[in-house]
């Protein structure tokens, strides 16, 4: 995955999701072990379990709080939508990124 260093300098990856990440759950990565595959468009990372039974355990508890994160973020995004009385396309900071301006 592309790393976009952060400024706090923590050390820490940091991706900035755009319209080329996915996720994709795999039932038998490599035909042995259930795995989540993320992706950015460039590279892709493969979250797996180990052979033993308690490793499926632990699999299904970091699931289910990847999926309550993702929801908390997904609220955070929508918040931040609320938050704009205009589109994405027409966000100030958007066309200062695209155009060099941010005037209409």
């Amino acid at each position: 995955m592309s790393d976009d260093s952060d400024s706090a300098g923590d050390g820490r990856i940091v991706v900035a999701i755009n319209p080329l990440c996915h996720t994709r759950p795999v039932p038998l990565y490599h035909g042995r072990l259930p795995g989540l595959i993320i992706g950015d468009g460039t590279d892709e990372v493969v979250l797996t379990i180990g052979p033993r039974l308690q490793d499926a355990s632990v699999g299904k508890e970091f699931a289910i709080a990847l999926a309550s994160h993702a929801l908390a973020f997904a609220g955070f995004c929508n918040r931040r939508l609320a938050d704009r009385p205009f589109w994405p396309a027409d966000d100030p900071e958007s066309r200062l990124e695209r155009d060099g301006h941010d005037f209409p």
